[in-house]
């Protein structure tokens, strides 16, 4: 029913797992070594945990919830801590002090109760921040009355629970950096950290807003060749690009991507064990184990990747059909201040790369968290808390409004000598403190109500005409329920009891200050970020304008080195179509006029994407029309010899595992034949023009490697009249247009400008127009004078 995450004497602190991953939200905690402090337990549809003072009040509450969980009652906060103090009356002290929560995943809430010094750090979904529960209440009497505090989880994003305040402040000021339980950990961590840190723990609860996510990618695997595995990356990492995330994101989250995966890959589908992978890499057959094992596996694979905008995290899950195995070993580290970082491999590895990595379902399932920006650097100023001695560097300009000069006078001191202050400005009555505010526009203003010429009342009314921010606090010594209504419908945020109470003055001054901060840097990152987007813009387009010179160039270039005779052609016309999906591009063809009866006629498809393609199809247009030219100039062109000559000097510059499809083919007008040769090309198509009877000339080689063998010809009669379609593979690689829909264009037109509209009508229907690869296609016809 319970699973138990504690801290007891026989088991070190550091190598316990304190944090988990719950599908709604984290739990993660952080305390240094040697410290017993933190408790943590997961039940069947709750997380229970807290925050104590020693390790002795760590035993009581590990065994009086093991007692609890040997019955079936219902666990519940308040019943746990009643049981507790009587269970433990005579062990408990006045030393004896605990932060304690109770997640509720049925009814969708969190319990908190304090019976601590230290307060507890919230933020809501709308990134707010409070401070909550800083009063003590007692421990040690089984029979007095504690407070607990619910709140409902959709409305929470964080909660953090610290033992020191000064740190627990720190973290309050930097809560716009943080996005996960390891932006906090990082942060306490920090060697500037001021006070004693030795005995510092914290425990950090990120709650995730399913409502908002954005479902981005949903993968199924059913098949584990690596190349198979490859594409999932690809698609992974397609998709991580679309989200226009920061490049150094992208490649962390690729490679912990990576990681996982082969872990699931490995452990899930294949069953391989730790020692088993081990001796397979040294002996070098990793690779070929895995490659043969997978070609027989069988299992699934689920990839997932979900973005919480709000909240700016990135979430990829990874879920494999297999019996699990034991993960502890290698997340089973407890989050430790001075633990050093993991090397090597594997999902030691994968921790310096993400945010958190949590495994699940007995470890078939792993979940991938990082934010989708980079963490703001921490400067010395942010680490130190605030102090009397930092009065100089306030930042909060003030306005005080008060018809008594005695009064005014003394609080304009006090304000003066909080550390927030950089100036208090001043004002005898309404419309003066309404002039003011015009000409310096304060962060904060301060007004009594009853002044002369106009009240304070009245100000905060012509104020919230044209200003809804600003906070507004009213001294007041009257308590009249009429007034009080009065003064909030004039949008008055806070109250403050003459005579002045200084230091509720000054609580309300910090939480409205800590806002205003937050949104002045906000305001300052977005100007920044708007710079910095204008700069790139213009930095992009000069290098965009010049790429587009360069391509053009470049394509002019491919231009001259395309050869077509057939405007030279007499007994047939030719008609082509060629449409690069980029300036260089990996088709390519040419048409050559040997003699008035004979035309030598090629496509080349060369197999990929990108400038290697581009390449390869330059390299065997430019060497193909030395060859044809020096045939031609010396008479003696012989069809097989000139494609042999090609593929042996093209070998000499394909990669490992390159491949090329083309079509040669010789048309010999005299003996009414066509000879081709067809390297893994979709069939040559020859119409009969009077029968309309179109015939297949399909291929004859597969595609070309470096270790093809020789290539094989073939030679076909053609009718009295025809037409002849050569064309690259993309024109029959559409969901829209087939091989069946090309034969019924072919029969039905003469003319290749209307096979390509309705090879056009059908991308458009069926592929949102999308052509899916380079277009080569050369029409060929024959028709006999009447």
């Amino acid at each position: 029913m319970y699973s138990f995450t504690s801290v007891l004497s026989d088991i070190p602190p550091q190598q316990e797992s304190l944090c988990a991953f719950h599908g709604t939200y984290i739990v993660d905690s952080y305390s240094r070594e040697g410290t017993e402090d933190i408790f943590i337990a997961k039940g069947d549809s709750f997380t229970f945990g807290c925050l104590l003072s020693d390790p002795g009040l760590m035993h009581m509450v590990s065994n009086s919830f093991e007692q609890w969980h040997s019955t079936d009652r219902r666990f519940t906060l308040t019943g746990f801590l009643t049981s507790l103090r009587y269970r433990c009356m005579d062990e408990l002290h006045s030393g004896h002090q605990g932060i304690f929560f109770l997640i509720n995943e049925k009814d969708s809430n969190i319990v908190l109760a304090n019976f601590s010094s230290h307060r507890i750090l919230l933020s809501n979904r709308s990134q707010q921040i409070f401070w909550s529960m800083d009063q003590q209440e007692d421990f040690t009497n089984p029979e007095a009355l504690f407070r607990v505090q619910v709140c409902p989880l959709q409305e929470v994003e964080s909660i953090i629970l610290c033992n020191a305040d000064d740190a627990l402040e720190i973290v309050a000021r930097n809560f716009h950096r943080i996005h996960l339980p390891r932006h906090v950990f990082e942060l306490l961590s920090s060697p500037e950290l001021p006070g004693d840190t030795s005995k510092l723990s914290c425990i950090a609860m990120n709650f995730l807003s399913h409502e908002a996510a954005q479902h981005c990618l949903h993968l199924t695997q059913k098949q584990f060749t690596l190349e198979d595995l490859s594409t999932m990356e690809d698609q992974l990492q397609q998709t991580l690009e679309e989200l226009q995330l920061p490049r150094e994101k992208i490649d962390q989250a690729a490679f912990a991507f990576h990681e996982v995966l082969f872990n699931a890959f490995e452990h899930g589908i294949l069953g391989i064990g730790s020692d088993r992978k081990e001796e397979l890499i040294r002996q070098e057959d990793y690779e070929s184990f895995l490659h043969t094992q997978g070609l027989q596996a069988t299992g699934t694979i689920s990839v997932s990747v979900e973005v919480f905008a709000t909240q700016n995290l990135l979430m990829i899950q990874v879920e494999d059909s297999g019996s699990g195995f034991d993960y502890q070993p290698y997340t089973g580290r407890a989050r430790s201040l001075s633990s050093h970082t993991y090397r090597g491999r594997g999902i030691y590895c994968v921790k310096d790369y993400c945010d958190g990595i949590y495994y699940s379902h007995s470890g078939r399932k792993a979940t991938l968290l990082t934010g989708m920006a980079p963490v703001s650097n921490l400067s010395l100023d942010d680490l130190r808390p605030l102090s009397h001695e930092d009065t100089h560097k306030g930042d909060i300009r003030l306005l005080l409004v008060d018809d008594d000069e005695g009064s005014l006078e003394l609080y304009r001191r006090i304000l003066n000598r909080l550390p927030m202050t950089r100036t208090v400005f001043v004002a005898t009555n309404g419309l003066e403190g309404l002039n003011t505010y015009h000409q310096h526009k304060p962060d904060i203003i301060i007004s009594d109500i009853q002044m002369p010429r106009m009240t304070g009342l009245e100000m905060a009314h012509q104020i919230r005409r044209e200003d809804t921010n600003t906070p507004i606090i009213l001294l007041t010594a009257y308590s009249d329920r009429d007034l009080i209504l009065e003064a909030i419908d004039a949008g008055i945020n806070r109250f403050v009891k003459k005579p002045l109470e200084v230091q509720q003055l000054r609580r309300h001054l910090e939480y409205y200050a800590q806002h205003i901060r937050t949104r002045h840097e906000l305001q300052h990152k977005i100007e920044q970020e708007q710079r910095q987007r204008e700069k790139e813009f213009f930095a992009l387009k000069a290098k965009r304008d010049h790429d587009e010179q360069q391509q053009r160039d470049a394509f002019a270039k491919e231009q001259l080195i395309i050869h077509n005779d057939s405007a030279l052609l007499s007994g047939i016309h030719c008609q082509v179509h060629y449409q690069p999906q980029e300036i260089l591009s990996g088709d390519i063809y040419g048409i050559y006029r040997i003699n008035d009866q004979r035309t030598f006629f090629y496509i080349i498809d060369s197999m990929g994407k990108g400038l290697s393609a581009s390449v390869t199809s330059l390299l065997s247009a430019s060497h193909l029309h030395t060859l044809l030219q020096s045939a031609l100039a010396t008479n003696t062109f012989h069809f097989t010899e000139v494609a042999h000559a090609y593929t042996r000097h093209i070998c000499q510059y394909m990669v490992k595992e390159e491949l090329i499809s083309f079509t040669f083919a010789c048309l010999d007008q005299a003996e009414n034949t066509l000879e081709y040769i067809s390297c893994g090309m979709y069939p040559i198509l020859v119409k009969d023009s009077a029968s309309q009877t179109i015939t297949t000339a399909r291929g004859n080689n597969p595609p070309f490697t470096r270790h093809s063998l020789p290539l094989r010809s073939s030679s076909l009669k053609l009718p009295s009249e025809y037409s002849i379609l050569l064309y690259s593979d993309a024109l029959c690689e559409s969901t829209g247009y087939t091989t069946e829909n090309l034969h019924d264009s072919f029969a039905r037109h003469h003319h290749l400008e209307d096979i390509m509209a309705d090879f056009s009508r059908a991308l458009a229907r069926f592929d949102n127009g999308i052509i899916p690869d380079d277009i080569s296609v050369v029409l060929i016809a024959r028709t006999l004078p009447e």
